[in-house]
């Protein structure tokens, strides 16, 4: 017949093994012969606090404790089922009671980490982590939680060395793979890191984190559609895995399947109603479908996103009510293509506010002080005093813009008349049917390879009868112009130094017969000015453009010419050429 010793020590083999119930049945048989086995109570506590019985296992440790109080491990699977509970400040008691009945308690190094990272405590943590891994050099446990500190903290290379060296002692561990992955993508060593999700997914095909992490992988290394199924596999493991869904969102948003993509950020809401990301990329797709009343309401959300390039403000947001005794600051957010675009709704702001401020980058100054605008101040400059703001992309939401009353008063942008007479006399030798061009747009926008393209695609447009192409480009791009390879007519001397930035470029616009520009500022600028524009758009164009149309309410003589083919611009400028053969012709 066994004995109690052989019978705990079963009982200890299969609760190591994951026998859970063998193991409960085992400790309980240990504690019908012997009721005051302080380590069988201890154990049996622990499995009830692994089953999510926190005050089962506080009963039955506690009984342990009190018949041997100087067992460290008792006091730290006590002050385990203290924190699992968040009574933080009594476990760090029990966790530290243990640590001063041995102060080399691996296990209690490597709790009392974990409470003082929840706490943040960083230093604290790493010294506990430290030393257990000095204490234990080859416990793989030390070094996994070292690693997950370093990461937490940005240390990327120090946390590559940790999980490194849990994997030296347990090559084995899944979730060391997985987290050693993590820290190669961050270093940007991408194939080293699908290497190590791979191996982690060998070793746990259940791990929803290995699968998302290593469709980030593939999807930063452009293997989009192998990204799609290992998103999809998180979800199927974990259905409430907010960031996979809302990858997949991202990428059903770029193949412009608006339903997918929206069946996936509403799961990420159901789950988590304050995700701003998803409830950002639903607005861009409303937005986008001409659903501007709901599509407004949640472009709000940017507001929320990290890193947004927009003024963090004390003062509160406005409204939308009147003020007649309040001083109401407007501030612009985003580029300066935005700005041009939306400081058509001051006029409208300031009926309602005539006590008005309004905040735009420095550069843009000069022209929208030509333009009538007042009360300016930019960005860089103190604030005065203000009771209310707003960011100026959130008017359209407040003031109610749809589709059908979208304000356009164009032109709403101008210079002066004396400047754009001496524009027509410095062009006086410029024949024919002028069309301005401009075809890079600044490549710090993530998105600038959708909008922008090589100068060489307008060979076609130069080759038209009776048309001069006239190079707007400024800064970035102008190098291309070298390589042109076909006529192109360059403004002479300085321009846009002098008067202010688009302010040359404003006044040649008014003596050219046509602007053919990538979506940029110019295309706003052209369209502000009441220009007849045309402008190419890739498959995915900016929300502001709607689906499908070749005309929009925000600028009534802008045109676009749409790409049929991601990455495609010959088709694009072909029908452009046709179309300019005939403009040419009926002005000639």
């Amino acid at each position: 017949m066994a004995s109690i010793g052989d019978v705990y020590q079963a009982a200890v083999q299969a609760h190591q093994a994951g026998r859970l119930a063998d193991a409960e049945r085992l400790y309980r048989q240990v504690l019908a012969a012997e009721p005051q086995h302080a380590y069988a109570l201890d154990m049996l506590g622990l499995l009830a606090l692994q089953a999510g019985h926190a005050d089962v296992a506080r009963e039955l440790i506690g009984r342990a404790i009190a018949l041997a109080g100087n067992v460290p491990l008792f006091h730290v699977h006590f002050g385990s089922a203290l924190h699992v509970v968040g009574r933080r400040g009594e476990a760090r008691t029990s966790f530290e009671r243990a640590l001063a009945l041995d102060a080399n308690t691996v296990e209690a190094l490597l709790a009392l980490a974990h409470l003082e990272r929840q706490e943040g405590h960083t230093d604290r943590a790493r010294a506990c982590l430290q030393q257990a891994t000095a204490v234990q050099p080859a416990a793989a446990g030390g070094h996994y939680q070292l690693g997950n500190l370093e990461a937490a903290a940005g240390n990327w290379s120090l946390a590559e060395q940790c999980f490194r060296a849990a994997l030296a002692i347990d090559s084995r561990s899944a979730p060391a793979e997985a987290r050693l992955g993590v820290t190669l993508q961050a270093q940007q060593k991408l194939d080293e890191a699908v290497e190590h999700y791979r191996k982690a997914l060998a070793l746990d095909p259940n791990s929803a984190e290995a699968h998302y992490n290593l469709g980030t992988a593939l999807a930063e290394m452009g293997q989009a559609q192998e990204a799609v199924t290992h998103y999809e596999a998180a979800i199927r493991i974990q259905p409430n895995h907010a960031s996979a869904h809302t990858n997949l969102g991202a990428f059903y948003q770029e193949a412009l399947d608006y339903e997918r993509a929206l069946a996936h950020y509403e799961a990420v809401l159901r789950v988590e109603p304050h995700a701003a990301e998803a409830h950002y990329n639903r607005a861009l797709m409303l937005l986008t479908r001409g659903e501007l009343a709901a599509g407004w309401q949640e472009y709000e959300w940017r507001l929320r996103l990290p890193g947004f390039p927009i003024h963090v403000m004390r003062e509160p947001l406005w409204d939308g009510s009147p003020l007649i005794d309040k001083t109401l600051l407007v501030h612009a957010e985003q580029g300066l293509g935005d700005t041009l675009h939306f400081i058509r709704y001051i006029p409208l702001v300031k009926k309602l506010c005539p006590r008005l401020l309004v905040q735009v980058p420095p550069a843009l100054v000069p022209l929208l002080t030509h333009s009538g605008f007042g009360d300016l101040l930019v960005t860089d400059d103190a604030l005065p005093a203000f009771d209310v703001q707003v960011p100026m992309l959130s008017l359209p939401w407040l003031l109610g813009t749809t589709p059908e009353n979208i304000p356009a008063p164009i032109p709403y942008l101008g210079v002066p008349d004396d400047m754009v007479t001496n524009w027509r006399r410095r062009l006086s030798d410029v024949e024919g049917f002028r069309v301005g061009i401009a075809w890079q747009g600044s490549p710090a926008n993530k998105g600038d390879w959708r909008r922008s393209m090589p100068l060489s695609e307008f060979a076609p447009l130069a080759s038209v009868r009776g048309v001069t192409l006239v190079s707007l480009q400024k800064r970035d791009g102008e190098r291309q112009l070298r390589d042109a390879g076909f006529p192109l007519y360059e403004l002479q001397g300085v321009w846009d130094e002098m008067a202010g930035p688009f302010v040359d470029t404003a006044a040649v616009i008014q003596n050219l017969d046509l602007v053919i520009t990538a979506d940029t500022a110019t295309a706003h600028l052209a369209g502000a000015l009441g220009a007849r524009v045309w402008v190419p758009l890739g498959t995915k164009a900016d929300w502001r453009w709607f689906l499908d149309r070749s005309d929009t309410p925000w600028y009534p003589t802008m045109r676009f010419y749409r790409q049929t083919q991601i990455g495609e611009w010959g088709d694009v400028f072909a029908r452009m050429a046709d179309d300019l053969a005939a403009c040419a012709e009926k002005s000639a």
